[in-house]
């Protein structure tokens, strides 16, 4: 099979929220990274950092500790998911055997904004290969509930910017949803 085309796997990139236990190899995760830093950057700074975590334990106590920040807080925002939180079973990171961190410098907004761009990269890169992925937003949440940012492999001085599972799918969904047109001012 050939290569997919750039426009083909943008118009086909889906959130997947359903994975497969099997391991994604290192050499393709660091693949990902490695095409990940191809992004541009402000002054070409490339100020990202990531860690990648695959242990299973980490996972199951940073999960643990996302839940509870989530089920305590008083966010009308959460309210719907209340149940999805108090569910035993609920994983945060839908069962993703790996998660990849992207960090940037804390509190410099610059480097945030290239370690998206970044993001972006890895995202599409992970679809181009045949791998689901998703952008952890209840972790974001809870980036700074105590022991998180150590159990991820946060580096000091850095602050996690985009948590992204990624794995093999098992369920991915078909139908692209719905887009808005594009609101466009044009000035000419």
């Amino acid at each position: 099979m050939s290569d997919p085309t750039f426009d083909h796997v943008l118009r086909t990139r889906r959130t997947t929220r359903a994975y497969r236990p099997d391991p994604v190899p290192e050499a393709l995760l660091q693949e990902l990274v490695d095409l990940a830093i191809l992004a541009p950057t402000a002054m070409n700074a490339q100020p990202w950092r990531f860690s990648i975590v695959t242990n299973k334990a980490v996972l199951q106590e940073v999960n643990a500790k996302v839940k509870g920040f989530l089920l305590a807080s008083e966010a009308p925002a959460f309210a719907r998911y209340r149940a999805m939180f108090e569910s035993p079973t609920f994983d945060i990171f839908w069962g993703a055997p790996a998660l990849i961190v992207v960090q940037a410098p804390a509190g410099n907004q610059v480097a945030a904004i290239d370690c998206l761009l970044a993001t972006e990269n890895l995202i599409l890169a992970t679809h181009a290969r045949g791998l689901g992925s998703c952008y952890m937003g209840f972790l974001v949440m809870g980036r700074g509930i105590e022991g998180v940012g150590a159990a991820l492999g946060l580096a000091a001085g850095y602050e996690i910017i985009a948590p992204i599972v990624v794995g093999y799918s098992d369920a991915i969904p078909q139908t692209p949803p719905e887009r808005n047109p594009a609101q466009i001012t044009w000035v000419r």
